[in-house]
């Protein structure tokens, strides 16, 4: 083996965030040890302007040799409220139009569709995030609403079913559950919600990985033992 096989994960600070202990990309590399490196290029704040921007300098071809799967992960920050001081806004169909062009991106760096899973963005509480946003002494501005992420999120499905990528729907999952037990903020992942997608994802791993052998030799080989 020349090189050691390797999954990238790409998005906002859900995605920063998932190498904590208990993350989402936590429980991946579990999975995936002595399989793949995980690297996670996530970047808290980022909207998927932010991403195109600079997207050649982040992930290029060089990372992206010996790939066995990518997540995009983008879209809490694009549907903040455009009267929201944070500037972060995205208008929908110009979310939609990035995402194609982050997809097409990794495409012509020879990642197939099938090693591409989009995730939408997952649902807000409020209530939540207000009380965040006071606490932590920001303009008291409820910056996120799920009437507005329901459509980044039907966006996102939307362009991995055109372009052919795997998606979990990560909104659609979480909206009838108690918010409060899977967003410790009203925005970010508690334990249980990393939990969720860490399930969510494990089919997809084992499905992308299940060619990959154990790198290097067990050592009850090396030391000869029976």
């Amino acid at each position: 083996m020349s090189r050691w096989p390797r999954v990238v994960l790409f998005g906002d600070s859900l995605t920063q965030r998932s190498s904590h202990p208990n993350g989402w990309a936590t429980h991946i590399a579990q999975q995936l040890q002595r399989q793949c490196d995980v690297l996670n290029r996530g970047f808290s704040g980022y909207n998927t302007d932010h991403a195109i921007q600079f997207l050649s300098k982040i992930i290029d071809a060089k990372l992206l040799q010996d790939v066995v799967f990518i997540t995009i992960f983008f879209g809490a920050n694009d549907a903040v409220l455009p009267e929201c001081y944070t500037k972060q806004h995205v208008p929908v169909d110009r979310y939609q139009t990035n995402l194609v062009k982050i997809v097409e991106h990794f495409q012509s760096l020879g990642i197939t569709s099938e090693k591409i899973i989009l995730i939408a963005p997952p649902p807000v509480d409020a209530e939540l995030r207000a009380k965040d946003l006071l606490e932590s002494g920001d303009k008291p501005c409820l910056d996120r609403i799920n009437d507005a992420t329901i459509e980044y999120a039907k966006a996102c499905v939307k362009v991995a079913n055109s372009k052919k990528c795997r998606v979990i729907d990560l909104f659609t999952l979480m909206i009838n559950k108690h918010l409060p037990t899977y967003l410790n903020d009203g925005l970010h992942f508690s334990d249980e919600g990393n939990s969720l997608l860490a399930s969510e994802l494990s089919t997809h791993v084992k499905e992308l990985t299940k060619e990959l052998d154990m790198n290097l030799p067990d050592w009850k080989d090396l030391c000869g033992v029976e």
